[in-house]
């Protein structure tokens, strides 16, 4: 039932990657994420689609908020790291978000 999804300690879902800042509602504040590509089949290294994410490490490119997750697509040659690829266009990635 919805009542016993709300006390679940985590959230799952995907997102469709834009190539800019996307925010992924989850309903509540996440600690950590684990964020993997659908499309691991690519010229990117696999370890470059797959992320375990807290609030102490990638926060250039994700922000944590009150009820969601916000992720940034960074370039190549931005003089930040680019990888994890977290939010290339048209990519669709899977993610758990943790209490």
């Amino acid at each position: 039932t919805a009542a016993k999804a709300l006390e679940l300690p985590y959230a799952t879902g995907t997102y469709t990657g834009n190539g800019d800042t996307i925010s992924i509602q989850t309903g509540f504040r996440p600690r950590f994420l684990i964020v993997s590509a659908q499309d691991l089949v690519s010229q990117d290294y696999y370890i470059g689609r797959i992320a375990i994410i807290g609030e102490s490490n990638f926060q250039k490119m994700v922000s944590f908020h009150s009820n969601s997750f916000s992720v940034k697509w960074i370039a190549a040659g931005s003089g930040t790291p680019s990888f994890p690829r977290l939010n290339a266009a048209g990519t669709v990635y899977n993610y758990i978000a943790f209490r």
